[in-house]
């Protein structure tokens, strides 16, 4: 699983929770509900994408080797990668030179 993406746990988790509760659509019929369940859920992936940016940032800091896991799956993670590729676009889409003035 780690040669698709750096935190499988954690996706995994978070994919079952999304998938096996469905908050916004298991609820009481009240859009409040609906809307609550859904919040506390992207809160608790919320804190999940943050432990997992924490714990690279310890990793990269720390250990060459994952260092060199980190920019390959940059460039070969199926998930990872096409994410990687896509932020990349996205930014260089975004940056618009300055006129000189």
């Amino acid at each position: 699983p780690y040669r698709y993406t750096r935190h499988p746990a954690y996706i995994s988790k978070n994919a079952f929770w999304w998938l096996s509760t469905m908050p916004f659509l298991v609820t009481s019929g009240s859009m409040i509900d609906a809307i609550r369940n859904t919040i506390i859920l992207a809160l608790v992936s919320a804190i999940y994408y943050w432990r997992a940016r924490t714990e690279e940032a310890h990793l990269l800091a720390e250990d060459p080797k994952y260092r060199a896991y980190y920019d390959w799956m940059q460039e070969h993670g199926l998930i990872t990668g096409a994410l990687a590729r896509l932020t990349r676009t996205v930014r260089r889409r975004g940056a618009v030179p300055q006129a000189a003035e």
